[in-house]
């Protein structure tokens, strides 16, 4: 017959989650995904696959989003609003809430909001005016254009976007950065106009 199998402590099964599961290994693994680019690929890999496998399983439809197809309707998309470009001054600008920037990069509302929280994406720094003529935060069609292309690049390596993955961090933030500088010309060369 069979070996008795041993029956475990509650104490060793806690340190068997541990050693197999726990903190330190994730930050062994966490380490190694940034610094070995192979481990770093056959991962993406691994996970592509699985996320394909289970999600025709259950008879889900598999996503291969891009982003960037998006860019040509972002006129439908977003709104145009009143942007505040200084004390009593305004302008007329095409502009994104949170939840249309969502429909722009084909996700839903809440991811966003988890992104703008866990800082994967810049806070709106432009304030509009929504239909019950309050201020509320937005993203004018720059940043939002810039944030789509960048996040398409993503796409192509993950269809996720999280803490992990730094360089699209870095590449996003730059790309608004930019977009924003080219709002503030814009804005400098209206008053320039108007002096």
């Amino acid at each position: 017959m069979g070996r008795n199998k041993k029956v475990l402590t509650p104490e060793e099964i806690a340190d068997r989650k541990t050693r197999w599961w726990g903190e330190e290994r994730n930050a062994r693994r966490r380490e190694r995904y940034q610094k070995d680019e192979s481990y770093r690929q056959q991962t993406i890999q691994a996970v592509r696959s699985r996320y394909r496998v289970v999600r025709e399983e259950r008879g889900v439809e598999v996503r291969d989003d891009d982003a960037a197809e998006n860019l040509a309707k972002l006129r439908i998309i977003g709104q145009v609003r009143d942007v505040s470009v200084g004390e009593d001054r305004s302008v007329r600008m095409l502009t994104f809430t949170m939840d249309e920037l969502a429909r722009a990069v084909d996700r839903n509302p809440q991811v966003i909001y988890r992104w703008r929280g866990g800082d994967l994406i810049p806070a709106p720094i432009f304030t509009g005016r929504n239909m019950r003529n309050r201020w509320q935060p937005i993203y004018v069609v720059q940043e939002v254009r810039a944030m789509v292309a960048v996040f398409s690049q993503h796409q192509k390596q993950s269809q996720y976007y999280r803490l992990v993955h730094t360089s699209t961090r870095e590449r996003m933030f730059e790309a608004v950065r930019l977009a924003r500088e080219e709002v503030y010309q814009w804005q400098r060369q209206v008053e320039g106009q108007a002096a």
